[in-house]
């Protein structure tokens, strides 16, 4: 299967987390590892989520969908620009909704200074009487959560963290639950200001239930013992 060339080498794919993005030079040859990639899914017992998959291509510089017109180039501006949210909750709500400053690169120093520092603060808020000590915590492998520093900051804390299976989205509650939820009520809505958009993610988590906190972090433990009693094998019926 041909893709691109990079540094002689034939790259047909990237993999990041549950996001995988094919390569090729052509249409006919973008086909056909797709052709693959989902024979070798369903043999698996997997399907392709088609409503996550987009189809683009190079044009000038630009990556464009294969349906539509060249679009209009926007100035840089907040409505252009992704921001990044790191989201704490607990089995009773939200403890901390952080908010990456505009250029400013997610590393192991800023989510020690500024993230685990306001983590901190709320459990101690929340449970006076223990403080961050026997917490446990789940979380993404991302590089900065396994980083040095971070893993000594947990440890004078005293938070423990929980095993996390890479690539399953189906055992995070942020991403089986949480973020759905935000997404389905942040749709459609516009903010001028990321402070506008920070006041609505803020409004949306505390809005939620605190059943139905615990609800999902119930289901996410009956989840992890399908897992387990599945012995690594493919279900359904999560």
């Amino acid at each position: 299967m041909e893709g691109v060339k990079v540094k002689g080498r034939n790259v047909t794919n990237l993999r990041y987390a549950n996001d995988t993005v094919l390569i090729a030079n052509s249409q006919e040859n973008l086909q056909a590892i797709l052709s693959v990639v989902t024979y070798e899914s369903e043999s698996m017992g997997l399907q392709l989520y088609t409503r996550k998959t987009e189809c683009m291509k190079r044009l000038n510089r630009m990556w464009v969908d294969g349906q539509g017109d060249i679009p209009v180039v926007l100035r840089p501006g907040f409505q252009s620009r992704k921001k990044m949210f790191t989201v704490f909750f607990s089995y009773s709500g939200p403890l901390v909704v952080d908010i990456l400053p505009q250029d400013t690169a997610t590393t192991a120093s800023y989510y020690v200074q500024n993230v685990l520092s306001q983590v901190k603060s709320a459990i101690n808020e929340q449970r006076p009487k223990v403080s961050t000590s026997r917490t446990l915590l789940l979380r993404e492998n991302a590089g900065p959560h396994k980083a040095r520093a971070t893993t000594q900051s947990l440890r004078e804390l005293g938070i423990q963290v929980l095993a996390h299976t890479a690539y399953s989205p189906d055992l995070a509650p942020c991403d089986f639950w949480l973020f759905p939820i935000l997404k389905d009520r942040l749709a459609g809505r516009k903010f001028d200001r990321i402070q506008d958009l920070a006041k609505a993610v803020n409004s949306e988590l505390r809005t939620i239930p605190e059943e139905d906190y615990q609800r999902k972090f119930r289901k996410w433990q009956i989840r992890l013992k399908r897992c387990i009693e599945s012995r690594g094998e493919y279900f359904k019926g999560m």
